[in-house]
């Protein structure tokens, strides 16, 4: 039995592809290659735009905090008044480290490394992309 399922399938003709099957598989593959690409850097310009809002929104928000604070009130006695830097330096400098505005800072820093993060995560995904010659910014 084995040697006549052997001859069988010897017997039989080998299957042709269709033509244009290869074409059509390549192309197909380069379609979706060039659809994913389009959709990562849809996402990756809707990163960059959102985290831009937000960055902005956090410089006018902790600005008028930082603006608004004491910690700038004693700056800018420390740049019109030199007599007072040199009579109480150290005590000063306390205050000025008491009064600083960390959590305004904080709210602006925050936003703005995100959006250099995702800023960068765009460049990398323009540069890696094959298609990068035919898409736009």
């Amino acid at each position: 039995m084995k040697s006549s399922l052997h001859s069988f399938f010897k017997s039989l003709p080998e299957a042709e592809l269709p033509t244009g099957l290869s074409e059509r598989i390549f192309s197909e593959i380069g379609r979706l290659q060039e659809h994913e690409i389009r959709r990562a850097l849809l996402f990756s310009r809707i990163r960059v735009g959102v985290s831009g809002a937000v960055s902005l929104g956090a410089i006018f928000f902790a600005g008028s905090l930082i603006l608004g604070s004491e910690f700038v009130r004693l700056c800018s006695l420390v740049i019109s008044d030199t007599a007072v830097v040199t009579a109480y330096g150290r005590e000063l400098f306390w205050l000025l480290l008491e009064t600083f505005p960390t959590i305004p800072f904080v709210l602006l820093l925050a936003p703005f490394f995100f959006f250099l993060l995702s800023l960068g995560m765009h460049m990398t995904t323009k540069r890696h992309s094959p298609f990068s010659h035919m898409l736009s910014v």
